[in-house]
Formats: structure tokens, C-alpha cells, sequence
């Protein structure tokens, strides 16, 4: 029966598709705001901007003298604190005195880096006067925004949970009983720990008359998702059935592992209450979503087709998450066009906001110095450093201009910048932004499509190329630097790390990663084992696989990949991919295949190109400071 699920609802899913597709079950996709034209920000004359970009290319070869030649004839000194940085900063050609830092700090403390130069600047003070300190990144609530006022870019379809039940007080009892239930109940939390739910059951076994029927099914429940991480399915099924039969409510903390373990135990009838539960109380928008997918599954391989679009339009409240995606697709839906605007509009160098600006709001900008700062580095050319200090300039604000501030980055293509506003702004802010298209990726000449290294890139950096990870893991796509020195076929990346900084590197070994992964015979081509492989390693992928039970079930093989981390980067890559397909206007196969319970598969939709970052940029923009 186990094994017969699984194809059931493949087959039932592909007939269900076709019914919703024949008797037009959908809506109509609302029609997408007319994009804010970029009107040409600048801010440095012409020969200015020529100038910083060859100070900055000079500098980061270490060609000093050249550097300062150029700097004599700069009119604009706006941006000397940016030159000045990456001069004092530079990893192998330049030895700063202390007097240069604190010189540095005294006149550009509110400058990204600040606290880089200040750490230096401490540990080669001596007995001099302390330097400035930075100005602080005192991180702004964004509490005060008013969402319902700013509803551009909200999504649609939006569910509201049902409230959660409080718990009953239970019976009234001595102390002495008090004592011994809140024994029994940490005893049990503490074997949980421990990985030994054998002994946990057999203590609630033994304390059985203490409990109430809402206690025993919320121990119950904590225990059979125990056994169903040991791969017992018999005996997490077992005891999610008892719990669920005890009291529903009680057990939803943890009936998302029940509901899983009584599927892959092969009854769909006992599984379908547990997923509906997690649907109606789990504890985000995301896990909703999965819980209602999740119940329209069985409800459908057990023959309850009627149950099936209730459940799948549950996880519409969560439009942009894995399982949204997935129910939007199985129930006939149109993909989401409300992008506000379409990549490459405006001016070059410039994305489409999609959000109307007040001008006023855009003319305080523009006269505010850190906001010129800003635009005189995209003048330079240089993109990442300006990403960098207006991604700044918005978390000292917080929610202040957050619309004017969005879609200048919008317009001066920051992603980093625009993927920050858009998350924090949430609904009230264009979809585009959260899902920015850099237009220094599309110059890259990628090798892969550019919606699969956007996905990755957004997940393992969110465009901060100076990401790094307590792991170690450095750059745009976050790579280790054993693996990107085995990528490289250049050992000294395990120690010379700041190189995985620079965009065009980190995007070169990063893209071939993917595709070493891609073409691994364990993998094959499966975008769900090769973005496990990406976060979790080969080596633990091809443990997973011998070791996890997922009866050849696209859903869940994700679901019972052993490590949280892993389970939950596959299912936001893949929603990054399918939404970055939407926005570029391509269609989204594996998200069809996924719906239709089939392995995805990588295909390659984009044109191959070299892997290589070059184009307009030039050198130093691509490397970044």
C-alpha cells in the first residue's frame, strides 16, 4: 500500500490538472501596474565618472602612483571615502598607518566598511588616541508601515488562518499531582533529546492515569515524530494515530511528522485529518501551505476529489512559497504576473521599479549627500559598493521614504538593496523587488539559466557579495573554499578566501558547481538532488538516499531529507526558480512536473554561454570592494 500511493497520486493528480484545465477552473491574473519609468539619475560629470572607475581598476592592482594621477583631476571628491577604503583595505598591496585610519574613521565613520577600518585601526593604535568610532547600524522597526496604505505588489488569494484553540485548563490538582505531571512531562522532553523515544513511550505509558487526554496527545505526538526522524513508521504511525484519536488540537505542534508518518506507512485516510490540522494551525504561512497540499494528496489517492481544491486554495495564502506554487499549478491557476514592470526597462544600468515615487520624495533623495554617494558610484560603475551603502542607508531608516529608497535601488539596478526593502515591506511592496534581475547577470554570459542562479543566488546571499557563512562559506553562491578550489583546480582559494568576494569568480566556480552536480550520475539531472547535493555535499546526498525511505515520491523525498537546513534551502530555491521562470516569462517545467508528482529535471531554457563576467562592467565593478 506504502508503495502504491505515490504512483496513485501521480496518475490522479495528471487526471484532476486536466479537469480543472477543461472546465476553466482559475481567475483571471490581475492586471500588472504600469512600471515607474527610470528617469537618468546622476550625479558625476561624464569625465568624473571616467575617472573614479580607472582609480578604482588601478587601485585594486596596486598601481598607486597612477591612482593618485587620476585623483589629482577629479573635480568631485564624493567619492574619496570609497577610494580611500579600498586602498587601506587592500588585502595584498598596501600597509595602512594608524594615522590613515583614524584620519579615515574622523571623516567617513557612516561609510559601509567602517567597522573593518576601525578593528584595524584598534589593533595598530599603540599608545595614540583612540580613533572615532563608526556610526552605529542601529537596525529601524519597521513596525510603523502602513501595509493596507501601500498595497502595490500585495498578493492575492491571501488565507487567514484559523485562530488556535486554548488549551483546556485541565482538572484541578494538588501540588504533589502538579509536581508529578511536570516530572513526567520534562522526563519525556529529555529522552526526546536524547534521540530515545523507546524510553520517552514507555514513561508515558507508565504515567498514563496522570495525564490528561490533551497532555498524553501532545507527549504522543512529540514521541511518534521522534520515531518517524529514527525511520520507524510503524510506530510513529501507531502512536499519530493515537494522538490524533486523544485530542486533535493537542497534537499540533507536532502533526506535520505524524501526518508524514502514517503516509509513507501507506493510509491515506488516517493521514489526510493530521495534514489538515497542520493547515489550520501551523505556525507560518509556509508550513499552511504544506499542510494543505499535503491533505489534498490524500484526500485524492483516497478517492475524496472533492476535498481536493478546498484543501490546495488553503495554500494560496502563502502565493510565493513552494507549496503556493505547487497548489497554484495544480488547481489550473495562471502563473503570477503582477511583476510591476519587466527586467531591462529604463535606462542602461537601470531595472524597472514598478512602483510610482512621489517626486518630492525623489528630490529629497537626490539632496541628501549618502543618497548622492550612492548614485555617484553607479555613475563610477561601481555597483556592488553602492549596493553595499544603500542597502546601509535603508537599515538606518528603517521604514522612513522606504518606497522612494526601494525604487531608486530599483532604478540604479541594486538587487541586494531591493531584495532587503521588498522582504521587510513585505506585500505593500512590488513583487519585482523581491526578486530582482541584476543586469550585471545578464552581461555574465552565463553557462546556466539565468533563472536557476538567480534562485541560488537570492537563497545563499540575497546579492550581498560579501556574504559569508559561520561555516566559512564566502561570495554570491556561497561556496566553501575547498570546494571552489577543486572547482578552480587552485588550491590557494582554501586560504587566499577574499578572491570568493569577488562576483565574477564566485559566479564562475559557483555556476560550475551546479553543473558538476547537474551531470553526477546520483543526481542525474534531478534539481531536487543536485540543490541537496549544493547544500548538503555529494557525499551526504548519497548517504540520504541510501538511508531515507521516500518510496519514489518527488514531495516526499524532500520531506524526509534528514537535515532542516537542507529540507528547507531545496524548497526555497525551487519556489526562487519558479517565480524567477514567471517573471522572465518563461514557462516552468519542472514546476508542472512537481505539480504532476514527477522528478524535476534541469532544462535549459536560456541560450549557453561562456562562463565568464565581463561585458560593460569591466573588471573592478564585477569584483566589488
Amino acid at each position: 500500500m506504502a508503495g502504491r500511493l505515490c504512483v496513485v497520486w501521480g496518475r490522479r493528480v495528471t487526471v484532476w490538472l486536466l479537469a480543472l484545465a477543461t472546465i476553466g477552473i482559475g481567475a483571471a491574473a490581475d492586471e500588472p501596474a504600469a512600471p515607474w519609468p527610470a528617469a537618468e539619475v546622476r550625479v558625476l560629470s561624464p569625465s568624473d565618472a571616467v575617472r573614479y572607475r580607472r582609480v578604482f581598476q588601478l587601485q585594486e592592482d596596486g598601481q598607486w602612483a597612477a591612482a593618485d594621477a587620476q585623483i589629482a583631476q577629479i573635480d568631485d571628491r564624493i567619492l574619496m571615502g570609497h577610494v580611500l577604503f579600498q586602498r587601506y583595505m587592500h588585502p595584498t598591496a598596501y600597509r595602512s598607518r594608524y594615522d590613515e585610519l583614524r584620519d579615515w574613521l574622523a571623516e567617513y565613520a557612516d561609510h559601509p566598511g567602517a567597522q573593518r577600518v576601525y578593528a584595524l585601526a584598534r589593533r595598530r593604535q599603540g599608545r595614540a588616541a583612540a580613533p572615532r568610532r563608526p556610526d552605529p547600524v542601529v537596525l529601524r522597526s519597521w513596525a510603523g508601515l502602513d501595509v493596507a496604505a501601500a498595497g502595490a505588489g500585495a498578493s492575492t488569494a491571501a488565507v487567514v488562518p484559523t485562530p488556535r484553540a486554548k488549551p483546556d485548563s485541565g482538572p484541578r490538582r494538588s501540588r504533589a499531582e502538579r509536581r508529578q505531571v511536570a516530572a513526567v512531562e520534562a522526563l519525556v522532553a529529555r529522552y526526546l533529546r536524547l534521540g530515545r523515544p523507546d524510553r520517552a513511550e514507555k514513561r508515558l505509558w507508565a504515567a498514563a492515569d496522570l495525564l490528561t487526554p490533551a497532555e498524553r496527545s501532545a507527549a504522543l505526538a512529540a514521541t511518534a515524530a521522534a520515531y518517524f526522524r529514527d525511520h520507524d513508521d510503524a510506530k510513529a504511525a501507531a502512536l499519530g494515530r493515537h494522538a490524533m484519536a486523544l485530542a486533535p488540537a493537542a497534537a499540533g505542534a507536532d502533526a506535520w511528522a505524524v501526518g508524514l508518518a502514517i503516509w509513507r506507512s501507506g493510509d491515506c485516510t488516517g493521514a489526510e485529518p493530521a495534514f489538515a490540522l497542520v493547515a489550520e494551525q501551523g505556525e507560518t504561512a509556509e508550513r499552511r501551505a504544506a499542510g494543505a497540499v499535503w491533505a489534498a494528496r490524500a484526500a485524492l489517492v483516497c478517492g475524496s476529489a472533492g476535498r481536493v481544491s478546498t484543501h490546495l486554495r488553503r495554500a494560496l495564502g502563502a502565493p510565493e512559497s513552494f507549496y503556493g506554487l505547487l497548489a497554484r499549478a495544480q488547481l489550473g491557476l495562471p502563473p503570477l504576473d503582477d511583476w510591476q514592470g519587466t527586467p531591462g526597462q529604463g535606462t542602461p544600468g537601470q531595472g524597472a521599479s514598478g512602483q510610482a515615487v512621489d517626486d518630492d520624495d525623489m528630490a529629497a533623495l537626490r539632496a541628501d549627500p549618502a543618497v548622492r554617494r550612492v548614485i555617484a558610484l553607479v555613475d563610477a560603475g561601481q555597483y556592488f559598493r553602492a549596493d553595499q551603502d544603500l542597502r546601509l542607508i535603508v537599515k538606518r531608516r528603517g521604514h522612513t521614504h522606504w518606497r522612494a529608497l526601494g525604487a531608486l535601488a530599483a532604478a540604479l539596478d541594486l538587487p541586494a538593496t531591493q531584495l532587503y526593502v521588498g522582504r521587510h515591506a513585505g506585500a505593500a511592496a512590488p513583487r519585482a523587488w523581491r526578486f530582482p534581475v541584476p543586469a550585471w547577470l545578464d552581461e555574465a554570459g552565463l553557462a546556466l539559466d539565468r533563472a536557476l542562479v538567480l534562485g541560488v543566488i537570492r537563497q545563499e546571499s540575497a546579492f550581498r557579495h560579501r556574504a559569508r557563512s559561520h561555516a566559512g562559506a564566502s561570495g554570491l553562491m556561497q561556496l566553501m573554499p575547498s570546494t571552489a578550489g577543486m572547482m578552480a583546480r587552485d588550491q590557494s582559494l582554501r586560504w587566499r578566501r577574499n578572491r570568493l568576494y569577488q562576483p565574477d569568480l564566485n559566479l564562475e566556480l559557483g555556476q560550475r558547481y551546479l553543473d558538476v552536480l547537474r551531470r553526477m550520475e546520483r543526481t542525474d539531472g534531478n534539481l531536487l538532488m543536485m540543490l541537496a547535493a549544493y547544500n548538503g555535499g555529494p557525499g551526504n546526498l548519497a548517504r540520504w538516499k541510501r538511508q531515507t525511505e521516500y518510496l519514489a515520491d518527488p514531495l516526499l523525498y524532500v520531506e524526509t531529507l534528514p537535515v532542516s537546513e537542507t529540507r528547507t534551502y531545496v524548497k526555497r530555491v525551487m519556489a526562487n526558480l519558479w517565480l524567477y521562470r514567471m517573471r522572465l516569462g518563461q514557462a516552468a517545467p519542472s514546476l508542472d512536473a512537481l505539480a504532476a508528482n514527477a522528478w524535476p529535471l534541469y532544462e535549459q531554457l536560456d541560450p549557453p554561454g561562456a562562463v565568464t563576467v565581463a561585458g560593460r562592467f569591466g573588471g573592478d565593478l564585477i569584483r566589488g570592494p
